[in-house]
């Protein structure tokens, strides 16, 4: 038994020479560790792929993405549109023998012009700041048939027909502040406006269609024609503007929008309580960048 252990150490031990005589050990073809590398770290010189760039979010405030200020000019017209509960001078309608007042003299509408200059501060590429100041002339009129007393030629009384016209034109210098959203070729506007009142007039034509009817009075008149002043116009008219237009670009600093504009307003025009006024307007507008 001795003799059989003696006999396997031996050949074990023969094998293990032969096997490092052969090649290394299983330990050594493994291979060696990695030596330990520095922490990367970002090169603010320029020369790595990872330097910020301007305008890149590692440096936001160096952006050069704001455009120019820019200057504007309009020119267009205008349509109105009148409602209100009574006349202009605060006196009710269709009032004792009366009839038919209401259809004419509480809603009308008409045509206008307007004119104007502006200045867009932009904030960034988007959004921009309007500040602006316009000229507007607004009309509005309306026409109808009214039932109302005349006299005949015999003396009697009587309830005939006439035809009642009236126009009221208003000068205003309005200015104008809205916020501007602009997109690859079109932009919307959102704002406040008031306006003055400068000048204004208003005309009224009534007529009985009959030959034998008159209106009432010392003298016999079938016509009656009156013209002065709407009275008592609101210092400041206010309202809210809506706008949208399309941007043309015709050079490298010069743009040209047909835009559209629409204020409502949320004020009175005069000492009548109920009257409101909205004006919606088409204007071709050139802006000009400055640098």
């Amino acid at each position: 038994m001795t003799r059989l252990l003696a006999a396997g150490a031996l050949l074990f031990g023969g094998a293990a020479s032969m096997l490092r005589a052969q090649g290394p050990l299983l330990a050594d073809l493994l291979p060696a560790p990695p030596d330990p590398s520095p922490v990367s770290t970002i090169d603010t010189t320029g020369g790595s792929s990872f330097a910020p760039r301007p305008g890149d979010v590692l440096t936001p405030n160096t952006r050069q993405n704001t455009p120019d200020l820019k200057i504007g000019v309009r020119a267009g017209i205008n349509r109105s549109n009148y409602t209100n509960d009574r006349y202009l001078n605060n006196v009710a309608l269709d009032v004792g023998d009366v009839s038919g007042e209401t259809d004419i003299y509480t809603s009308a509408a008409g045509f206008g012009y307007q004119l104007g200059a502006d200045l867009e501060y932009p904030l960034n590429q988007a959004v921009s700041v309007l500040v602006g100041a316009e000229y507007a002339h607004v009309s509005f009129g309306s026409r109808g048939s009214v039932q109302e007393p005349c006299v005949r030629s015999d003396g009697s009384e009587a309830t005939g027909m006439s035809i009642h016209e009236f126009k009221a034109q208003l000068d205003y210098l309005k200015i104008a502040a809205t916020a501007k959203l602009t997109f690859s070729s079109w932009y919307l506007t959102a704002g406040l406006t008031a306006e003055h009142a400068f000048s204004t007039s208003l005309e009224r034509t009534r007529r009985f269609g009959s030959p034998d009817s008159y209106y009432p009075g010392a003298t016999k008149r079938q016509v009656i024609e009156e013209s002065g002043e709407i009275p008592s116009p609101s210092t400041l008219h206010y309202g809210i503007r809506l706008g949208a237009g399309i941007l043309y670009r015709l050079s490298d600093r010069l743009q040209f929008a047909p835009e559209l504009t629409l204020d409502f307003g949320i004020s009175t025009i005069n000492k009548s309580p109920n009257s409101d006024l909205g004006v919606y307007g088409i204007s071709a507008t050139l802006r000009y960048d400055l640098r």
